[in-house]
């Protein structure tokens, strides 16, 4: 596995699903983007390492 999919799979563990609108955290509540919740220091780390793979693709 490379680093970035074993970086997604253990931030999978704190944050289920992610959209648009917002986001599914391992307590099955869904938060906002952008707004203040338990898990926005993982959902940050998933943004910060899409951003940088997008960047080395082109």
């Amino acid at each position: 596995m490379t680093d970035r999919q074993k970086a997604v799979l253990v931030l999978g563990q704190e944050v289920a699903g992610v959209s648009l609108a917002g986001y599914t955290g391992a307590d099955g509540l869904g938060y906002a983007l952008g707004a203040e919740g338990p898990f926005v220091d993982a959902v940050n780390t998933m943004q910060a390492i899409q951003y940088l793979e997008f960047g080395s693709k082109v």
